[in-house]
């Protein structure tokens, strides 16, 4: 029969476990609040856990399974056990820390909803921890996506939310397309055409989740502010720096919590590239990002008009957003090339009033030199490159040190946007109206700017 028992800190069975797994115990002096956990099978204590306890979280310090029971889910139903036991304690969030090593305590944390938060060079010891959260909700809260192109960002925001059901549910999928709101209806899903008319038929919500061409968030965004709901909204937040401060304004007077979709800030490769950053004189930063898709697909992003811009500003903000997450302070543009895919698939400089599939821009961010460059088309890739006291290179699987890979992960982009609905899930829970609008202001002045440069060669310049 097995069995999962919170004991007291210095109860004696919790020590072989920790000690065969990691081959020490907290000292005396530091297992103050602390309890322990342990897991007994046919009266054998085959795991055992340390949990610091405070008011606001309480904090899994150490978690160890004896190797012959590894695989059969102990270790996972003791983490169960502290989340019950925190929940009904009303603890607001559990934490803990992994090792990039831990292949089998970071999946299974991560299986059951925990957020990824930040990684850092680990202080006694070789490797990088690894720091993830758990909100600890009464229940999830409640969904509503707008812009539900299963193919598309809506279908991956869908997908991610599925993934962290113990955190959010969907509860209503809103799309102006027949064949969209069909597929969504298939799945069981309440579907209308518009978020009002989705609102006024009796679904109950607390937040939106937005995945919209730039034209449509103005009115989704009122709805929402209307109606209280918190926002989930994807980059960019606005297409000009009047539109933005017209709805930091709307805010002031209606607030809500406000997400944005700067999920790069939250993965871990530069989460942690950050880290190893910090002491770093940096000379130059550079960054460049391609899409993969053909520029003369027509579609709303060929309209200046709905898109506000082209490829700076479609994926430039993701970029300079990452530049300002680095280095801490506004990139200055200095100059800015843009160019575009003609009908034969060779590329030119832009005539004025078109709109750029590719756009490079260097600034200054006081002593660093920075470098943006983005296209929608050419293969599929993200990477980044710093010049500092050692030469950094990263990007969503990796990072190099002087041509050296010392960290490696998956991709996992689920983590990351997982990291922003975390965001959102605890402004919500914990009824805090704050925004990140303002965040927004300084990536949008780098584009505004680097669109008024004077016209020349690659530069919107006029035609002939």
């Amino acid at each position: 029969m097995e069995q999962i028992v919170k004991t007291e800190a210095m109860d004696p069975r919790l020590l072989p476990p920790l000690m065969a797994s990691f081959n020490e115990f907290p000292s005396l002096e530091r297992l103050d609040r602390t309890t322990g956990w342990l897991a007994i099978i046919s009266g054998e204590v085959v795991g055992s856990a340390l949990v610091r306890e405070n008011k606001d979280l309480w904090h899994i310090r150490r978690l160890a399974v004896f190797e012959k029971h590894r695989g059969k889910g102990i270790g996972r139903k003791i983490v169960e056990a502290i989340e019950n036991d925190a929940r009904i304690q009303k603890i607001p969030e559990l934490t803990t820390v992994t090792s990039s090593n831990w292949s089998s305590m970071r999946g299974m944390i991560q299986k059951k909803g925990w957020l990824f938060q930040k990684a850092r060079k680990a202080k006694r010891a070789e490797g990088i921890e690894e720091h993830w959260f758990l909100p600890l909700v009464k229940e999830p809260i409640k969904l509503i996506l707008v812009g539900a192109n299963p193919n598309g960002r809506g279908g991956e925001l869908a997908e991610c939310v599925e993934k962290f059901s113990s955190l959010a549910k969907l509860v209503g999928v809103c799309d102006p397309s027949i064949e969209t709101r069909t597929y969504w209806n298939q799945k069981g899903f309440q579907t209308a055409e518009s978020l009002t008319e989705i609102l006024d038929s009796g679904v109950k919500a607390n937040a939106v989740m937005m995945a919209l061409p730039h034209f449509c968030y103005e009115e989704c965004r009122e709805v929402c502010m209307k109606n209280g709901l918190a926002m989930f909204h994807e980059k960019p937040l606005a297409s000009t720096l009047i539109e933005l401060q017209t709805l930091i304004s709307a805010l002031g007077k209606n607030p809500v919590p406000l997400v944005v979709g700067t999920q790069r800030r939250d993965h871990p490769t530069y989460v942690y590239l950050k880290e190893l950053i910090a002491k770093e004189t940096i000379s130059t930063f550079s960054m460049s990002i391609e899409l993969g898709k053909s520029a003369t697909q027509k579609n709303w992003r060929n309209s200046k008009a709905k898109s506000g811009g082209g490829a700076l500003l479609d994926l430039g903000t993701h970029a300079i957003d990452l530049a300002h997450f680095f280095l801490g302070y506004s990139v200055e543009t200095v100059s800015c090339c843009l160019w575009i895919e003609d009908e034969a698939g060779n590329i030119r400089p832009t005539f004025e009033g078109e709109l750029e599939t590719a756009a490079q821009i260097i600034g200054r961010c006081g002593k660093t030199w920075v470098k943006i460059w983005v296209n929608r088309i050419g293969k599929k890739s993200e990477s980044i490159h710093i010049k500092g006291k050692s030469n950094w290179e990263a990007n969503r699987h990796s990072i190099s040190k002087d041509n050296k890979i010392i960290f490696s992960c998956e991709e996992q982009w689920d983590l990351s946007l997982a990291g922003r609905i975390g965001r959102l899930v605890t402004d919500v829970t914990k009824g805090i109206s704050s925004f990140e609008a303002w965040d927004q202001f300084s990536s949008l002045r780098v584009i505004e700017q680097a669109y008024s440069i004077p016209p020349q060669i690659g530069m919107g310049r006029k035609a002939p």
